[in-house]
């Protein structure tokens, strides 16, 4: 969490000084989510007992609200309960987190080459053709990312108005299942296998699929930045994933090159 996530009133909880305490000393034995759930109860307890006609009538449009978009992480369900300002943010970064834990953690093993085969091994003749193809497909997944994305700021609405939250919930799942097919040929690329003279260009594949990759982990960071660096609107920020790291293309030159002497004279 960022500084001003943190201090949310969503993240917030009210305890005596020694229960105070007892939880900020032992993370394990309260985690988060088990004090917004004790936050919840407390809260709905007391408006059924001390409430008057309008203060149950915003409960049953709380439990509601829990029914429609049960399953999503309990901080964000507290952010729907209260909306602070810049909560679509908070909401968005902490749905992205949840979806993508496991696609990230696989990612961070892959770049690490703690995942074994199956292998595929590219005969000369298939190298080419198979990084081209590597390619427009990340290429064309990175188009996707950004046009979801783009949904993703629409979604959040216009400055002064609230954002739409089963919008921003359905553009993440859009933004998840992008996600692990960007992953699905990021582990392709990192499990080839080529002949001598090909390996640059198989490399030059791994690199530029493990970099997109790398990006979608920076999405949550960034949306959790925004309420610091523009605190008076939101409307005006833009979000991108980049399709090729910086100095990729002379790598894919030098690999070419290489290629081109193997081919003797062959072009791609």
């Amino acid at each position: 969490m960022t500084d001003t996530e943190r201090a949310t009133i969503s993240n917030a909880i009210w305890l005596c000084r020694d229960c105070h305490g007892l939880v900020d000393k032992d993370s394990a034995r309260f985690p988060a989510d088990m004090l917004l759930l004790w936050r919840q109860h407390h809260e709905d307890r007391n408006l059924r007992e001390l409430g008057k006609a309008g203060d149950l009538v915003l409960l049953k449009m709380m439990e509601q609200q829990r029914t429609d978009f049960a399953g999503v992480p309990a901080f964000c369900q507290q952010l729907l309960r209260e909306r602070p300002k810049f909560w679509e943010c908070f909401f968005a970064a902490e749905l992205l987190d949840h979806r993508l834990k496991s696609s990230l953690a696989h990612a961070r093993h892959l770049q690490k080459g703690l995942v074994a085969g199956p292998y595929r091994r590219l005969s000369e003749d298939e190298c080419v053709e198979w990084a081209q193809g590597v390619m427009a497909e990340f290429v064309q997944l990175t188009d996707t990312l950004n046009r979801v994305l783009a949904e993703l700021v629409e979604a959040f609405g216009p400055s002064g108005q609230p954002g739409d939250a089963r919008r921003i919930v359905d553009t993440v799942k859009l933004f998840g299942r992008c996600s692990d097919q960007m992953l699905a040929v990021a582990e392709e690329a990192s499990l080839a296998r080529a002949p001598d003279g090909y390996e640059e260009l198989i490399a030059c594949m791994a690199v530029l699929t493990s970099y997109a990759v790398s990006q979608l982990e920076t999405l949550s960071q960034f949306l959790r930045s925004i309420p610091d660096d523009n605190p008076t609107a939101k409307s005006s920020y833009f979000l991108t994933i980049e399709a090729v790291p910086s100095g990729w293309p002379k790598q894919l030159d030098k690999a070419l090159n290489r290629v081109r002497r193997k081919q003797r004279g062959g072009w791609w």
